[in-house]
C-alpha cells in the first residue's frame, strides 16, 4: 500500500516557505516552517493509522437465485479501534460487467469506531455467474495533502439459475427405442426390486417413503425400483456461435436455455431420465436419473455460452453416431436452415425421431417446417418475448 500526493500546491507552499525562511530569516517565518512541517506529519500519520484501521465485510442473503428474483446485498466498511474519524473517503466496488446495477461511487464519513454501509437489492434478469462484493476504497487526510488507494478482495459468486416455466404436458416424439410415450403417464415399475435408496427430493411420491429408515435416521428416504420401461429424453442444444448472430440482448440464447431447463424438470419430476447434451467445443453430457440431478444440470445450464465451432447440422451428424439406434431427440436451435434440414430429415430416415424446437418466426422458417412436415417430422415454434435490456439492469 503507497502513500501517494494529493495536491501539490501544499508542496509549492512549503517551498516559499522555505526559501523566505532562507533568505529572510526571523521568527515568523521560522514559526510558519514548523507550522508546516507539522501538519505535513500530521496528515501523513493520521492518513495512515486509520486505513491501518479499516475493515470490511460483504454480505449476501442468497449466493444461489433464478433469474428475475431480488436479492440484498450489503457492503460495510468500518472504522474500528480507531480515535479519529475516517473523514475523507471514496468507497465504491467493481461489479461483473454483466452486472452494471450493483455498481456505486459514494464519498463517506466513518466516525471513530462507527462502521458505514450500503445496501443493494439486485434483480438480474439473465441467468449466470457474477462476480460481486470486491471493493476499492480511496482515503484521504483531513487537509487532503496524500490519499491512499486500497482494496478489499472479498468477493462470492452469485449464481443466477435460469427462468422455470411451468409444463402441464409435453410429448417425447415416439421412436422404437421407448415407444410413444407422453411424459404425463408415469412410467411402470416394479414394486418387489428396490434399486436403491436415497433421501426424499420434492415430487417424490409419499407411497415410495421408506418408513423404517425414516424413522431410524429422522429424515424422509424413498426407494427407487427397477422399471420394466425405462424413457429416456435426449435434450440437444445448439451451442454454435454464429447460430445467435442476430440474437438481440441474447434473448433467444435466454430463451432457449429455459426452455431445455423447463422440459428437463417436467420430465424429472414424472421419471424421465434427461440426457443434455450441447454443441459447445467441449460438447459436454450430462444425464440426469432423478430430481436429485436436477440443480446440478441447473447449474450447468446457467453457464451456458453459445461459443461452439462446430456447425450445428454437422455436429448432430457426428453425436447420431454414439447415440442408440432410433433414439428420439428433442433438438433446441434458434433457427433452421437448408443445411440442418437436410441433416434432420437423414437421420430420420435412419431410424432416428427428432423433434426441433426453434426461437425465430418468419415466412422462411414456416416454409421450412412444412417442408419437414412433409417427412412426417414435427417442429414446434417458441416465441421470445422481446424487450429492450437496460444497461443499469444488465
Amino acid at each position: 500500500r503507497m502513500v501517494n500526493i494529493a495536491s501539490y500546491k501544499f508542496y509549492f507552499i512549503g517551498g516559499v516557505i522555505i526559501a523566505l525562511t532562507i533568505v529572510v530569516g526571523g521568527d515568523i517565518p521560522n514559526f510558519v516552517f514548523k507550522v508546516w512541517v507539522l501538519a505535513l506529519l500530521f496528515s501523513l500519520l493520521t492518513l495512515i493509522y486509520y486505513v491501518n484501521k479499516l475493515a470490511y465485510r460483504f454480505e449476501i442473503e442468497s449466493t444461489e437465485i433464478f433469474a428475475g428474483q431480488r436479492v440484498r446485498i450489503r457492503y460495510k466498511l468500518a472504522n474500528l479501534g480507531s480515535f479519529i474519524p475516517a473523514n475523507n473517503i471514496t468507497f465504491s466496488n467493481t461489479s461483473d460487467e454483466k452486472l452494471r446495477q450493483s455498481e456505486f461511487c459514494e464519498k463517506i464519513y466513518i466516525p471513530a469506531n462507527d462502521y458505514y454501509e450500503i445496501k443493494r437489492d439486485l434483480h438480474p434478469k439473465r441467468r449466470g455467474f457474477y462476480k460481486i462484493g470486491k471493493v476499492k476504497v480511496i482515503a484521504k487526510d483531513a487537509l487532503g495533502l496524500f490519499y491512499v488507494e486500497k482494496f478489499f478482495e472479498q468477493k462470492d459468486i452469485l449464481t443466477v439459475y435460469p427462468n422455470l416455466i411451468e409444463l402441464k404436458e409435453f410429448d417425447i416424439p415416439p421412436s422404437d427405442y421407448f415407444g410413444e410415450q407422453t411424459i404425463a403417464s408415469l412410467i411402470s415399475e416394479d414394486y418387489t426390486s428396490i434399486k436403491r435408496i436415497r433421501k426424499y427430493t420434492q415430487g417424490d411420491p409419499l407411497k415410495k417413503i421408506n418408513q423404517r429408515l425414516t424413522a431410524k435416521l429422522g429424515e424422509p428416504y424413498v426407494n427407487e425400483y427397477d422399471s420394466s420401461s425405462k424413457p429416456k429424453l435426449i435434450l440437444l442444444a445448439d451451442a454454435y456461435t454464429h447460430s445467435y448472430d442476430n440474437d438481440e440482448y441474447s434473448i433467444i440464447e435466454d430463451t432457449l436455455v429455459d426452455t431445455v431447463a423447463s422440459i428437463s424438470h417436467y420430465a424429472l419430476m414424472n421419471k424421465i431420465e434427461v440426457l443434455y447434451i450441447d454443441s459447445t467445443n467441449k460438447h459436454p453430457y450430462f444425464n440426469a436419473r432423478d430430481m436429485s440431478s436436477f440443480m446440478p444440470l441447473l447449474k450447468r445450464l446457467a453457464g451456458f455460452e453459445p461459443e461452439g465451432s462446430l456447425p450445428l447440422e454437422k455436429f448432430l451428424l457426428d453425436e447420431a453416431i454414439s447415440l442408440s439406434f432410433n433414439s428420439s431427440i428433442v433438438l433446441l436451435t434458434p433457427s433452421l436452415d437448408l443445411n440442418k434440414c437436410r441433416i434432420i430429415t437423414a437421420l430420420k430416415k435412419r431410424g432416428f425421431d427428432i423433434m426441433p424446437i426453434v426461437f425465430e418466426a418468419s415466412d422462411a422458417q414456416e416454409e421450412l417446417k412444412r417442408n419437414l412436415r412433409k417427412d412426417n417430422i414435427m417442429p414446434v415454434t417458441i416465441r421470445p418475448k422481446y424487450k429492450k435490456v437496460d444497461d443499469d439492469e444488465n
